[in-house]
């Protein structure tokens, strides 16, 4: 699930919106949402990252819920901070579209960043992606590579052939 979720990110640092209708992804899943959402609010405020990130899903796509991006952007922070990558690359996206937060593009990359540093494969390439094409940060391809590199270490076929495509 938090795979397909990636999808819809990688738009966000380039100001684009690619998104993907993520309310299509379970559409005959929405009865379970409601149940869930209550057994992850309870994990969530026990510090549970995966609970919090479900929460935060559900607010901002509306299973189970009202969408409420505020909400949605306070449990993606929570399970940031809870060493959640993915939560830490979706907050970046809050960021990047004001979704419950003022636009901040600037934080937007940290957020990234932070994803990145917890080996968050994803998160690692567009942090590349913003070093290379200089959006909202200096352009640096040495630390595009570096950032590119990081992602296919990880696994991330997209951060190969970015790193391979700016080495050559």
């Amino acid at each position: 699930m938090k795979k397909i979720i990636f999808l819809f990110l990688c738009g966000f640092l380039l100001g684009e919106d690619v998104f993907l209708d993520l309310n299509s992804l379970m559409e005959s899943d929405v009865p379970k949402y409601i149940n869930d959402k209550k057994v992850y609010e309870a994990k969530c405020l026990k510090n549970d990252a995966e609970s919090c990130w479900h929460l935060a899903f559900f607010y901002n796509t509306g299973k189970g819920t009202e969408v409420n991006y505020a909400e949605a952007t306070k449990y993606y922070h929570k399970a940031c901070n809870l060493k959640d990558g993915l939560s830490c690359l979706v907050l970046g996206d809050q960021y990047m579209l004001g979704k419950g937060v003022e636009s901040n593009p600037q934080m937007a990359v940290k957020y990234a960043e932070k994803s990145c540093t917890l080996n968050y494969s994803e998160g690692c390439n567009v942090v590349g992606l913003e070093y290379e094409s200089g959006n909202n940060v200096l352009k640096n391809i040495k630390k595009a590579k570096e950032y590119y590199k990081k992602a296919c270490n990880l696994g991330y076929s997209e951060g190969c052939k970015n790193y391979a495509r700016i080495t050559n």
